[in-house]
């Protein structure tokens, strides 16, 4: 199994198939993630982190409010309500920084480099299963790979 971040699918789609314009990838270039998007608080901390390291001077102020040691400084208890809000604050960032991208060429590089970081281990993924000669989309992929996930996460 590739562990993987909910915007990697955002990511996929965006880095993937940007020349044939799917659903994630509009005309001008434009990508996001979509606002029922669930985070668990460590999808929160992972995008942080990614946008900290792809950032640069774009995002420099927002990242700086966004630091979780500031954002929930003086909390003794980090409880879910503390922590969906500063995943939606985290969404809400990359948003701004996704619409400055499709805006501004030279902004491109922060919201695109998390997008490919994110998105990494899926494409590595199907470029080893297309080595392997597999074809995604067969039975026998699906009798091998999918059906033991799904009888694995039917007893959890």
């Amino acid at each position: 199994l590739l562990p993987f971040h909910p915007v990697a699918a955002v990511a996929f789609g965006a880095t993937s198939s940007a020349a044939t314009q799917s659903p994630s990838v509009g005309a001008t270039g434009n990508f996001h993630v979509p606002p029922t998007m669930e985070f668990s608080p460590r999808d929160s901390i992972v995008l942080y982190d990614h946008m900290a390291k792809a950032g640069g001077k774009q995002g420099a102020k927002e990242l700086k409010q966004l630091n979780p040691s500031s954002y929930f400084r003086g909390s003794a208890y980090i409880g879910r309500d503390a922590a969906s809000n500063f995943g939606d604050k985290v969404k809400e960032t990359f948003g701004v920084w996704a619409s400055k991208a499709t805006e501004d060429e030279s902004c491109e590089s922060g919201a695109r480099g998390v997008l490919n970081t994110l998105a990494a281990p899926i494409v590595s993924g199907l470029e080893l299963v297309k080595a392997r000669g597999e074809v995604v989309s067969s039975s026998k992929f699906l009798l091998r790979y999918i059906l033991p996930l799904l009888v694995d996460l039917s007893r959890e």
